[in-house]
């Protein structure tokens, strides 16, 4: 009961010094007119300078032509070394399935990521615009 008495004293003059506060430091102005026009006068919003990034400059014949081929000669190292570590993921995914009864979730923490991610590397690939995932998601 004195608790609440006290919480309802404190809490309320705290409110009202609030508002009090609150009511004395804003103050009201008229807006200004515009002599010229007659209207009501606007400020303009301050202009900061913007950072813009340069333009995507296209890639040219040579540019393509080297991330293309560049791409043929690593997809068959980089997808041997894929396939392997899916092979194997798959096999150990099996193997715990069947290891713990036959829980599909303990099997699909293993699959996931070692079924799932890129096989085969594209040009968009060697020039950043996609990532390389190994271990899938």
């Amino acid at each position: 009961m004195i608790a609440r008495y006290v919480l309802q004293r404190f809490f309320g003059l705290a409110l009202l010094s609030g508002l009090m506060l609150g009511a004395f430091s804003v103050e009201a102005q008229e807006p200004l007119q515009d002599p010229v026009y007659g209207g009501v006068q606007t400020y303009p919003q301050p202009t900061y300078p913007t950072t813009s990034p340069p333009p995507k400059e296209e890639p040219g014949f040579a540019a393509d032509f080297v991330t293309g081929f560049a791409s043929f000669l690593v997809t068959p190292v980089y997808g041997a070394a894929k396939i392997i570590f899916a092979g194997l993921g798959g096999l150990t995914g099996g193997l715990a399935w069947a290891f713990s009864g036959g829980s599909t979730d303990v099997a699909n923490k293993i699959w996931r990521p070692a079924l799932k991610g890129t096989y085969i590397i594209t040009p968009d690939h060697l020039a950043g615009r996609k990532p390389i995932e190994f271990i899938g998601r």
